[in-house]
Parts: structure tokens; sequence; C-alpha cells
């Protein structure tokens, strides 16, 4: 069982806030669902979404941490780079719910996904992304339900 980290909020909750962190909820929920359902393990997962003291200005950070240390190779190399892009087509297809246009979606989310994108890269190589992303955006139409639910935890 993963431990659940609270979200870090401002006393005047406002709705960039509130969005923001329901971004960031559904974008590790997807990590997290595709490490269950690939044989992942991990255990934490933290969401962090506030506002700085000073400034006011919006803060957010996610990570799901994993106990891979090595470097994956053949299919586990493959189910990691799949759970790297889970995260962006999860929030791709949270955006799209909330009826933003498909490309406007996605480049949204690749936006807030550069390093999972380059660690997927890195794996499978620039010519093995299309599959991945695929692979990834399948596991998460089949999972949205339990992603949502989890994202809701947290």
């Amino acid at each position: 069982m993963a431990l659940l980290w609270p979200t870090v909020t401002t006393e005047d909750d406002d709705e960039e806030l509130t969005h923001m962190r329901t971004l960031v909820s559904i974008h590790e929920s997807g990590h997290a669902k595709a490490c269950d359902l690939l044989g992942i393990p991990y255990s934490e997962i933290h969401v962090s979404v506030g506002r700085t003291y000073w400034t006011g200005q919006l803060r957010y950070a996610g990570h799901v941490m994993t106990s891979v240390f090595e470097r994956p190779t053949g299919k586990h190399a493959i189910d990691y780079a799949t759970m790297c892009l889970a995260g962006k087509e999860a929030e791709a297809l949270y955006l799209m719910d909330q009826g933003w246009r498909k490309r406007k979606a996605y480049d949204f989310a690749e936006g807030h996904a550069h390093a999972d994108m380059a660690d997927a890269e890195e794996l499978v190589g620039r010519r093995g992304m299309y599959e991945i992303e695929r692979r990834a955006r399948r596991l998460v139409e089949a999972n949205w339900s339990a992603i949502v639910r989890l994202a809701s935890q947290l």
C-alpha cells in the first residue's frame, strides 16, 4: 500500500489552485495505476500544490516513488516507459473530459511531462515512442474510473 501524502494548500483556496491540484492528482494517479497494472513497485505518491508565501505564485509538484533503481531492459523497459507516459495520458484525458480540444489538451499535458517523456524516450528510443504512447493511452482509458478514484484520495 502506498503512502498518500497530503496536498499542501493555502487558507485562501481558489479556483486556479483547485484546478491544478486536480490535474496533478490525476497525472500522478495515472502513473500509480500503471504501476499497479504493470507490476512496478512503488511506495509513495506525492502531490504538492500551493502558493508561495511572498508572491502568491502557484507552485505544484508530484511524484510516484518507484522502487526501480537500475535501468530497466527488455519488457521491463517497455512497461516502465508506459508508466512514464500514463501520467500525461491521464492528464490529457481529464482535460478532454472538461471540454478541451484534443490537441490543446495534449499540448498542455506534455508541458507538465517533459521529464516523463525524456525518461520514456531514453528507454525505448524516439522510434518506439508512438507505440508506448498508444499503450499508455489504452491503459489509462481502460482504467479511467480507478484513476479518478485514486486522484480523489490525494
